[in-house]
C-alpha cells in the first residue's frame, strides 16, 4: 500500500513540475 501512494505521489509532483515548466507565466499570472 505504501508503495503504491509513493508512486502515486511521486507521478503527481512529476505532474505539477511538468505543468510548471510548461507554463510558468500562466501560473504566474494566476
Amino acid at each position: 500500500m505504501s508503495s503504491i501512494c509513493d508512486m502515486r505521489l511521486s507521478w503527481l509532483r512529476a505532474m505539477i513540475l511538468a505543468f510548471w515548466c510548461k507554463f510558468p507565466e500562466f501560473l504566474i499570472v494566476f
